[in-house]
């Protein structure tokens, strides 16, 4: 688990050669690093052990998708996965690594492929159900996301993923105070979870607790002031609430401890952040080149069907900032199509502002909420979560 949320898979020593699965598991920039390492170890050690290339795998994509590692090297680390495969064509561990890595790679139906595997191979693993239910759930399908989540909860009760993510799907149902019990628990789960106490945070801003919702940033950045996310969030926040210089800072920190964070609900990465301040500061040249960077990189990822409505929604976000609101919402429309499923997150996106007066902004929201609408019948989330969980 990746602070309350499934990461990848573990591994133990073999030959003598020092265990990398303590490491792994402690989930934090360091001791990754080390993982690695003796995870490279393993595999010098003995070629032909599966788990060892499936490890391997996992601890590369974590450093991708948390700790900014450059993502030229996510092909090699497929490879790794495949390689744990070929060497054990039943190996939950290498369909893990598979799924992390085509994940990383922002391919999310190979990712969510992979998963069926292992759920096909281990049925009962918790972590492998709840990554199901999270990958329908950014995919957009709903009435999945909920079924399979339900199986998770009654699989591991005690998963603050799991919670998590029924508070999410809550929330885009139109539940927030339901929303509002499942990620509070989340955060009782596992404090330092950082995509649960700010989805946690958003709610309690846009309900109008602002003093609740301040009380609640404090506490994550003292937990997790050196993750490159965390300070993604708390910038994104930041904006939020008015403070532009406060984001700038926040974004640069984050710039330098992981040039590629993102920003879990609205997917954008730190640049475009940080370029919005910039651009608001007056310093146009340089959030310019910023957008341009981003906007490259989005519309290939686009063109690839890559990271699913992640690339139309931040290009929709870059091009309200620039004042462009029709390609904007061009891109925000086709946001919906990719499975964008949170139009009340967008209602409070400071880079959308400039959309807000047009009523095709409305039009596109009120085509995610039919959708929305329509997954949610025949489906129910717990008004409370479980008394044991």
């Amino acid at each position: 688990m990746v602070d309350g949320h499934p990461s990848g898979p573990t591994c133990c020593s073999r030959g003598g050669v020092p265990a990398s699965k303590d490491q792994f598991e402690k989930h934090d920039r360091e001791a990754n690093d080390r993982a690695i390492a003796l995870y490279r170890r393993a595999v010098d050690a003995d070629a032909d052990y599966p788990p060892a290339y499936a490890g391997l795998a996992a601890a590369l994509c974590e450093a991708m998708v948390k700790y900014g590692r450059p993502r030229d090297d996510v092909e090699e680390v497929i490879a790794l996965a495949h390689r744990a495969i070929s060497l054990d064509a039943e190996s939950v561990e290498g369909f893990e690594a598979l799924a992390f890595a085509t994940f990383a790679r922002g391919d999310l139906r190979g990712a969510l492929e992979a998963q069926l595997r292992v759920h096909a191979l281990d049925p009962d693993h918790p972590d492998g159900v709840a990554r199901i239910a999270f990958l329908h759930l950014d995919l957009g399908n709903l009435g999945e996301a909920v079924r399979w989540n339900g199986r998770a909860l009654e699989i591991e009760p005690r998963s603050a993923y799991i919670h998590r993510n029924m508070g999410r799907l809550a929330w885009m149902f139109g539940d927030p105070g339901v929303a509002e019990r499942w990620l509070r628990r989340a955060v009782e789960l596992s404090p330092t979870f950082s995509s649960a106490r700010i989805l946690l945070l958003y709610l309690l801003l846009s309900e109008g607790h602002h003093d609740a919702g301040s009380a609640e940033l404090d506490a994550l950045l003292t937990q997790r002031e050196g993750d490159p996310e965390t300070l993604n969030f708390a910038a994104d926040v930041a904006l939020m609430q008015g403070d532009h210089p406060r984001a700038k800072r926040l974004y640069e920190r984050a710039l330098t401890l992981g040039p590629d964070s993102r920003n879990f609900y609205r997917a954008r990465r730190v640049k475009t952040g940080l370029g919005f301040t910039l651009w608001m500061a007056g310093e146009r040249g340089a959030a310019q080149r910023l957008f341009n960077e981003r906007r490259a990189i989005r519309i290939q990822e686009f063109a690839d069907d890559l990271n699913a409505w992640g690339p139309p929604y931040e290009l929709a976000a870059i091009q309200a900032v620039l004042g462009q609101g029709s390609e904007a919402l061009e891109w925000l429309g086709r946001a919906v199509d990719r499975g964008w499923r949170e139009p009340h997150l967008a209602e409070s996106d400071p880079l959308l502002v400039g959309l807000r007066q047009k009523g095709t902004f409305s039009e596109v929201l009120d085509s995610a909420r039919k959708t929305i609408a329509a997954a949610k019948r025949g489906t129910m989330i717990p008004a409370f979560p479980p008394s044991g969980g």
